[in-house]
C-alpha cells in the first residue's frame, strides 16, 4: 500500500512577515547610493531613530567627591538627555533612570 503525503500548507505562515515594497525601495536605493556600505550598516540606518546610546561621564566636586552621570544620546537626532547623577551608580539605579527615558 503506497501511502501518499496529503499536508496542506497553511494559510497563517510562520517566518518573517513580507517587507512592504516602500521600504524594500528604500533598502536597495541605500545600497546603490551607498556601494561600500555593509549589510548591517544598511540596517542601522533604517533604526537608527530608534536606539539609544548611553554612558556615563564623571564629575568631580568642589569637595573632592566624584559624580557619576548617566545620559542618553538619541542616534538620529543627536540629541542628548541627562537621566540623572549619582555618587553611587548600581544596577537598580541605571535601571530606574532609563525607565523614565
Amino acid at each position: 500500500m503506497n501511502r501518499k503525503w496529503t499536508y496542506r500548507q497553511s494559510r497563517n505562515r510562520v517566518g518573517r512577515p513580507k517587507i512592504d515594497a516602500e521600504i524594500e525601495q528604500l533598502i536597495l536605493q541605500l545600497a546603490e547610493e551607498n556601494p561600500r556600505w555593509v549589510r548591517g550598516k544598511i540596517h542601522g540606518e533604517m533604526h537608527r531613530h530608534q536606539m539609544l546610546a548611553c554612558d556615563f561621564f564623571t564629575v568631580e566636586t568642589i569637595t573632592l567627591r566624584t559624580l557619576y552621570v548617566l545620559f542618553f544620546s538619541e542616534l538620529g537626532t543627536r540629541r542628548v538627555r541627562i537621566a540623572g547623577c549619582t555618587a553611587h551608580p548600581e544596577a537598580a539605579w541605571v535601571a530606574q533612570q532609563a525607565r523614565k527615558v
